[in-house]
């Protein structure tokens, strides 16, 4: 599991998950982060559940492809901007239930 985001949230969550097995914080402004911003890239694809504590893009567009089918990816922010979700959910045909989990392109976000 990667947390993107060291704040209180992020840090919570990891603090509830951390011994179930590999959980990493990445976080580009704060020195919680676990991952170097330069090794971030190359880290990307083992996650296979990505939790987004940010309230902002840190994972755009441009970056999907590096992402393992099969990653489900979870925001926990109130914008739900984490993995640029405006641009996935345009991929899909329309959903009325805003909380409905969504596959989009072998990823699945959750709601």
């Amino acid at each position: 599991t990667l947390i993107l985001g060291a704040g209180p949230i992020g840090i919570a969550i990891y603090n509830q998950i951390k011994n179930n097995g590999l959980v990493k914080v990445y976080d580009t402004n704060n020195n919680l982060s676990q991952i170097k911003e330069s090794d971030f890239l190359k880290t990307l694809p083992k996650y296979d559940c990505i939790i987004g504590c940010t309230g902002k893009t840190t994972i755009s567009k441009n970056l999907h492809k590096l992402i393992s089918a099969g990653t489900s990816l979870i925001s926990v922010s109130s914008s739900d901007r984490e993995f640029d979700s405006l641009y996935l959910r345009k991929l899909v045909a329309r959903n009325n239930n805003c909380h409905a989990n969504l596959f989009i392109n072998e990823l699945l976000l959750v709601n």
